[in-house]
């Protein structure tokens, strides 16, 4: 692991990351170069604290007079011209999720921009169909991009379509902190215990399928097996996910949870037999590394970048999205065979720890930044 300082001009390298500030991902790259002695700042649409670095959160609605043209038009002018002004004190620019309309126009004639792209902010929102102008927005900002970063081959496909001409796009992939998520430092789920633990960590949106785990919970119920179903994660879904748990008749076989703080996540998946990704779309499956950094096999859908993050009958199973039975199949396959889940979970930690150990990851976008600095 390179640790060496980040310079610039015999001065710390000055990053400025477009992104949202209450993500656990931006906290974790902006901890990762502040730790290589860069000074961060953070623009960001949803206000938050990040320790060491600066957040200026912009695009805030404005209310009272300024909400009146033409003040909303002034009001915006200063908004815009502030985050210029942050933009141009970088040496390097990384929007870490591009947004679909005019504040794009922020990063013009940048001469160092690096775009990475997330999931939604190319595939679009799930079950929404694209405008022309969210189409244009997108297509604006990556021509703007002096480099292209995805963190799938599948969503770098997604990505081309909207290019003028054929550019590199590098794969940098979310990736997962090994020493916090080591099975070795969290008790596991005792031997004894004869119920069955199904995990789920993700919103409760129909995109993520926790509908589709619930009515497979119903199946594998209906098949005799002792299961306890735990969803971990808040969202606009919940009381519907609830309500459809009653219909089914496996309420106290469901827990809901809440959302689970990331420093938490390990010791929830450390509990676990299996985890559960019924995803209808995914760009990558984060959720699934680390699930697999913790030695818990995954049984996710085959959709998306999803495949990229789960080797099928390695890793993990992959089934097809939206079927609760070819879930409950999976599921179950591993539940009557305790030596494969082991072995799949053994396997599942190489395989992050050889592809998605966080460390290793943020070194390549570092060694990009740096590439920057030599060109331009």
């Amino acid at each position: 692991m390179d640790t060496k300082p980040l310079t610039y001009k015999d001065r710390p390298l000055r990053i400025v990351f477009a992104a949202d500030a209450r993500n656990v991902h931006t906290h974790k790259w902006v901890r990762y170069f502040l730790d290589r002695g860069c000074e961060i700042k953070v623009i960001s649409f949803r206000e938050w604290e990040i320790p060491g670095a600066e957040v200026y959160v912009h695009s805030i609605p404005p209310t009272g007079i300024a909400s009146i043209p033409p003040f909303r038009q002034i009001y915006t002018a200063s908004d815009y011209s502030h985050v210029r002004s942050i933009l141009k004190w970088a040496d390097i620019v990384n929007v870490q999720f591009i947004y679909r309309f005019r504040f794009n126009m922020v990063y013009k004639g940048l001469p160092r921009l690096v775009v990475s792209t997330w999931g939604s902010d190319i595939l679009g929102v799930f079950g929404q169909e694209e405008t022309k102008e969210e189409a244009h927005w997108k297509k604006y900002i990556l021509d703007q991009a002096t480099e292209l970063v995805a963190l799938s081959k599948f969503l770098a496909g997604a990505m081309r379509k909207y290019l003028s001409k054929e550019r590199k796009i590098h794969i940098i992939p979310f990736s997962v902190d090994m020493e916090k998520f080591d099975p070795a430092k969290y008790p596991r789920k005792p031997a004894n215990e004869e119920v069955f633990r199904i995990g789920f960590v993700k919103g409760l949106k129909k995109i993520y399928g926790p509908d589709v785990l619930i009515e497979a919970t119903r199946v594998l119920r209906d098949r005799g097996y002792n299961i306890r179903t735990i969803l971990a994660g808040d969202g606009e879904d919940l009381e519907e996910l609830r309500t459809l748990a009653r219909e089914r008749g496996v309420h106290h076989l469901v827990d809901f949870l809440g959302y689970v703080p990331n420093d938490e996540v390990p010791s929830f998946l450390a509990s676990l037999d299996v985890s559960c990704m019924p995803s209808r779309s995914e760009s990558l499956g984060v959720a699934a590394l680390e699930s697999q950094a913790m030695e818990i096999p995954v049984v996710a859908s085959r959709t998306g970048g999803i495949p990229e993050a789960v080797l099928d009958g390695l890793t993990g199973i992959l089934v097809t999205p939206g079927d609760p039975v070819a879930l409950a199949d999976g599921i179950a396959s591993l539940l009557d065979n305790p030596a494969k889940r082991q072995e799949m979970g053994k396997a599942g930690r190489r395989f992050v720890r050889e592809r998605f150990d966080f460390q290793i990851n943020a070194g390549k976008l570092a060694e990009l930044f740096e590439g920057l600095l030599k060109t331009n």
